[in-house]
C-alpha cells in the first residue's frame, strides 16, 4: 500500500541519517581511520534506488563516505554543489557552511584536494572584497576592449536588493561591442577575446560557450564575462536580451546609486527581459533556459564557429 510504502522510505531515510550522525561524530572525535566498508553495507541494505536524492542527510552521507574511503577531493565537488543548492534554498546556509568547514579538514587527514574547489555563495562571505573585484574587472576590461558594466545576477543584485545575491556565486559583466549584425558581433567578440588574452584578462580559451568568457577575480570569485551589441536601434546582451529592449535601456551608461558601478541606463527594463516582469520578487529556484536563450541567439553562436581558427 502507498501509506505502507511511505513509512518504509521514511524509516530507511532515518537511518540514513543516523549513519551520517555516526560517522560525523567519530570524525569529531579524532579517531582512526572509519569503516567504510561497514557503511556501505549498511546502505545497501535501505534498498534506496534513488540515493542520495535531494535529502540533505543523504547527499552529505554520499560525501563523507566517498572521502572517509580517501578519494579525492575533487570526486565530491558537484554532490558537494548540489548539497549547497539545496541547503541554501532552504535557508540553511549555516548549516552547510558548517559541512564544509568539516569537508575541508580532510586535506589534513591525507585526502587530495588538487583540483578542488569549495563552493563559494555569497550568502557565505564578505561582500567588500567582491564588490571591488567586480570594479576592478568593469575597469580592466573597459580600458582593453570597451564599454563594460554590470549584468544579469550582479546587476539583479545592486538594483533589487543593493548586494550581492545570496545564492549565487559568481559576477556578471557585459562589454559592448562595435556591431549592427550576428555576425558581425561574433567578429567584434572573437577580436575581444584576443585583447583580454594579449593583456592576460582572460586566463584561459573558452570552452563548451565560446559566448562566454571566465575572468577572475583577487578575491578568488569567477567573473563571466558577456558580449553586447546594437543593432537597428535594439540592444542585444547574449544570451538573455535578444532585441527586446531599445537601445536607449543600455546606452548611455549610467552609475547604480549602490555600488557606483555602470549599469544599464534602464535597468529595470533589461532585468525584466532577463528574468521577466516579476524579477522584484526574489525567487531561488530561478532557472535560466539556456536553451531558449541559445536558439535566438543562434546566427551569433553559429559565427562564432565558423572557423576556429581565428581563435587561436
Amino acid at each position: 500500500m502507498p501509506e505502507q510504502a511511505a513509512e518504509l522510505a521514511k524509516q530507511a531515510m532515518q537511518q540514513v541519517a543516523e549513519l551520517r550522525d555516526e560517522i560525523l561524530a567519530h570524525i569529531k572525535s579524532g579517531q582512526g581511520a572509519y569503516d567504510v566498508a561497514a557503511a556501505r553495507a549498511r546502505l545497501a541494505q535501505l534498498d534506496l534506488p534513488d540515493f542520495p536524492g535531494d535529502d540533505p542527510a543523504a547527499m552529505e552521507l554520499g560525501i563523507l563516505l566517498a572521502l572517509c574511503d580517501g578519494k579525492p577531493a575533487k570526486r565530491i565537488r558537484k554532490p558537494l554543489w548540489r548539497l549547497s543548492r539545496v541547503r541554501l534554498g532552504a535557508g540553511q546556509s549555516a548549516a552547510f557552511r558548517e559541512f564544509q568547514d568539516l569537508v575541508l579538514t580532510f586535506e589534513e587527514r591525507g585526502n587530495s584536494f588538487e583540483g578542488f574547489m569549495p563552493v563559494v555563495y555569497f550568502d557565505l562571505v564578505n561582500h567588500a572584497p567582491i564588490w571591488a573585484d567586480a570594479a576592478a574587472a568593469v575597469d580592466a576590461v573597459t580600458r582593453v576592449a570597451g564599454l563594460c558594466f554590470i549584468n544579469s545576477g550582479t546587476l539583479l543584485g545592486a538594483v533589487r536588493e543593493g548586494a550581492l545575491i545570496a545564492h549565487d556565486d559568481d559576477l556578471d559583466l557585459c562589454l559592448m561591442l562595435e556591431a549592427g549584425t550576428m555576425e558581425q558581433a561574433a567578429e567584434a567578440w572573437i577580436a575581444a577575446y584576443h585583447a583580454l588574452r594579449a593583456a592576460k584578462l582572460v586566463p584561459k580559451p573558452p570552452k563548451r560557450n565560446n559566448g562566454v568568457f571566465k575572468l577572475r577575480g583577487s578575491s578568488g570569485i569567477n567573473i563571466d564575462l558577456f558580449p553586447g551589441w546594437i543593432a537597428e536601434g535594439r540592444a542585444y546582451i547574449y544570451p538573455h536580451t535578444c532585441g527586446t529592449v531599445p537601445a536607449a535601456a543600455v546606452l548611455p551608461l549610467a552609475s547604480c546609486a549602490k555600488t557606483g558601478l555602470p549599469i544599464p541606463a534602464d535597468a529595470e527594463a533589461v532585468l525584466a527581459s532577463n528574468y521577466g516582469e516579476s524579477w522584484r520578487v526574489p525567487d531561488a529556484g530561478y532557472v535560466f533556459s539556456w536553451g531558449k536563450a541559445n536558439r535566438r541567439f543562434e546566427r551569433f553562436r553559429e559565427a562564432l564557429v565558423a572557423d576556429m581558427s581565428r581563435w587561436d
